[in-house]
């Protein structure tokens, strides 16, 4: 019976720390798990920041983007994707798990730093996320790149987003 119950709290555990998966072509694979990481470990602090400094993210997004964080996923698509075609960073389809992130994007933030470049990436991320959740026009999904932007810039000492150049 103790191995039994042994066995099932180490099951519930697993998924408590499970995070999105990043697929293994993103040639910034590591920076987008690491962004996601830290946003996911800090997510209550994100929370309070972004409602403390008025961005009114409504509660059925924070909980959909935190859902994200968890169980979805990152593809990165080729420039000639239709949807990456006219100069796009990412995309993604309300309803779905994905936030898809242009390959021109990993050229944009090549001469970032570390903090610099997972920063973008934890801002585009959530960006995307937040179509993913329904927020089809650009206004929300702004909102939530902005909060992740100075939340970002609040707990990493020197983040710039000037490095990337479109």
């Amino acid at each position: 019976m103790k191995a039994i119950i042994l066995l099932l709290l180490l099951s519930m555990s697993s998924n408590l720390f499970a995070l999105a998966s990043v697929e293994s072509d993103c040639a910034d694979q590591n920076h987008i798990k690491e962004a996601i990481k830290q946003v996911f470990k800090k997510y209550g602090d994100f929370a309070g920041y972004q409602k403390n400094h008025g961005y009114k993210i409504p509660k059925t997004l924070m909980d959909c983007l935190k859902g994200k964080l968890k169980n979805g996923r990152v593809k990165c698509r080729a420039n000639t994707n239709p949807r990456c075609i006219t100069g796009a960073l990412g995309f993604a389809t309300a309803g779905s798990k994905n936030a898809n992130i242009c390959k021109r994007t990993e050229d944009v933030l090549s001469d970032c730093d570390q903090i610099d470049k997972r920063g973008s990436y934890a801002m585009l991320t959530m960006h995307e996320w937040t179509h993913a959740c329904g927020y089809i026009p650009e206004s929300q999904p702004e909102n939530v790149e902005e909060a992740v932007m100075d939340w970002w810039n609040s707990t990493h000492t020197g983040f710039s987003t000037n490095c990337a150049q479109r």
